[in-house]
């Protein structure tokens, strides 16, 4: 099972195309994907049982963000060498906006 988002609604990949949800489950999850994340294991069982409809096709222009407001946000940082031209960059970015947040200056 893949999920998207479509047309700002929560759709079902299925071969070339998608199925939204809410039509499909007969308005027993809504558009919005935080609706399906919210109850999780009720929703992997519908969807590993439902009969769903012909996927309508769409295109990567009509995908949004699978999660549009994620509960957690996770970084990811890269080891440079010291000295490396790109470190020094991130650190002057790290300068200026610690010095914007404590109101010495402005970004």
């Amino acid at each position: 099972m893949r999920i998207a988002v479509i047309n700002q609604r929560l759709s079902l990949i299925q071969g070339g195309g998608a199925v939204d949800v809410q039509a499909a489950s007969g308005g027993r999850f809504g558009p919005d994907a935080a609706t399906a994340y919210e109850c999780w294991a009720e929703f992997t069982d519908w969807t590993a049982s439902a009969d769903l409809p012909e996927p309508e096709p769409f295109t990567p222009a009509h995908l949004g963000s699978p999660s549009p407001a994620p509960r957690q946000v996770f970084g990811i940082g890269l080891n440079y060498a010291p000295g490396d031209v790109l470190t020094s960059h991130i650190q002057g970015i790290g300068e200026m906006s610690h010095r914007f947040v404590a109101g010495q200056g402005r970004l």
